[in-house]
């Protein structure tokens, strides 16, 4: 009788054990519901155009005030976005612009953005540009620069980081629709959508500058 009721025991532990948490299933066209934003003034000498980060988390990613970010879903980064200085305006962001309205940020980027040349080459910096992700080694690391997407799991070993290599996204009133080639040989689309009275994060950095060959010198 007591084996028995052990036999019991043994099961109801086992039954009650938590299951492994399955792969995030990765998404060729998901849906960003939240965006942020750095602004680097004319970060590169001699570049008269204006250049900006921008950071899409897919939906479920980041809590209601925007203080946490957690797995799974997909993180998108565009790094060294070029826009041109007829989009500002009157507009001038200023280290007090910490946040903006959706409906500003997305007449300011307003256009379609095509992957352009890495820092090292001569179509780096065109207007309504971006720079397409690279592997840059220097010594014995090395670093990711420019446009990528990164999968992010509950189990952070399975995270898994890829390079946009080519493609655009278009900027207009109703939101961006991307259309991105990967390393991988892949085609990532994806949508954000404007909502009614969404805000913005802005990180302001306008006293920054660098060559364009970029700090690496490469």
């Amino acid at each position: 009788m007591k084996r028995f009721v052990l036999s019991l025991l043994v099961v109801a532990a086992v039954s009650c054990k938590q299951e492994p948490v399955p792969p995030y299933l990765y998404e060729m066209d998901p849906h960003y519901t939240y965006m942020g934003m750095s602004y680097y003034g004319q970060y590169y000498a001699g570049n008269d155009n204006h250049v900006f980060s921008l950071t899409f988390y897919s939906e479920g990613m980041v809590n209601e005030d925007s203080t946490a970010v957690e797995p799974p879903g997909q993180e998108l980064y565009i790094e060294d976005l070029f826009v041109p200085e007829e989009n500002f305006g009157n507009l001038h962001l200023t280290e007090e612009d910490t946040v903006l309205t959706e409906a500003h940020v997305l007449a300011l980027l307003r256009g379609t953005y095509t992957a352009s040349g890495v820092a090292a080459s001569d179509t780096f910096g065109l207007a309504y540009s971006f720079a397409p992700g690279e592997y840059v080694p220097v010594d014995s690391v090395t670093y990711i620069l420019g446009a990528r997407i990164t999968y992010y799991e509950e189990e952070d070993a399975y995270s898994k980081r890829v390079l946009l290599t080519g493609g655009s996204f278009t900027v207009d009133d109703t939101g961006i629709r991307f259309a991105f080639l990967t390393e991988e040989g892949d085609t990532l689309g994806g949508t954000y959508r404007a909502a009614t009275a969404k805000r913005v994060p802005v990180k302001v950095h306008p006293e920054r500058a660098r060559e364009a060959v970029s700090w690496m010198d490469r």
